[in-house]
């Protein structure tokens, strides 16, 4: 049994696509303004689940 080809792009181009485009949009800007920019963009995971898990790090120390 073959397997089907898909002629879509590959995952590390997608990445290498994706690494791109966040470094012209981060071209020339300072640390504060880069922060920002990542604080703006819609992560994988809500804050509140990283707020979560920062506070059971320090539990656990």
């Amino acid at each position: 049994m073959k397997t089907e080809v898909q002629e879509s792009e590959s995952m590390i181009a997608q990445l290498r696509k994706i690494r791109d485009q966040i470094d012209n949009e981060t071209k020339d800007m300072t640390t504060e303004q880069v922060v920002a920019y990542f604080n703006q963009q819609k992560g994988l995971f809500p804050k509140s689940y990283w707020n979560k898990t920062g506070d059971l790090k320090q539990e656990n120390n």
